[in-house]
């Protein structure tokens, strides 16, 4: 995931949780998410602990099946 955009997404849900209105962006491509992962050299499976989320949930986000909540950018380190 690129910089810019981990930074847009803790942003904007530090300005959810402090009661303003928020920046809606996109959600991580699948290539932000591997990239993401890479530069932290870290597992799918290590990247779902870290994430509290299932295997297969992270593997659904990299084939482009599912989208990345709000809340699990917000949990990237």
């Amino acid at each position: 995931m690129s910089n810019k955009l981990l930074v847009d997404a803790k942003k904007s849900i530090a300005e959810l949780r402090s009661g303003g209105k928020g920046t809606i962006h996109e959600p991580p491509s699948p290539d932000d998410i591997r990239r993401y992962r890479a530069e932290r050299n870290l597992t799918q499976a290590q990247l779902a602990q870290q994430l509290e989320v299932s295997l297969d949930t992270v593997r659904s986000w990299e084939q482009g099946k599912r989208n990345m909540s709000k809340d699990n950018v917000g949990k990237l380190k």
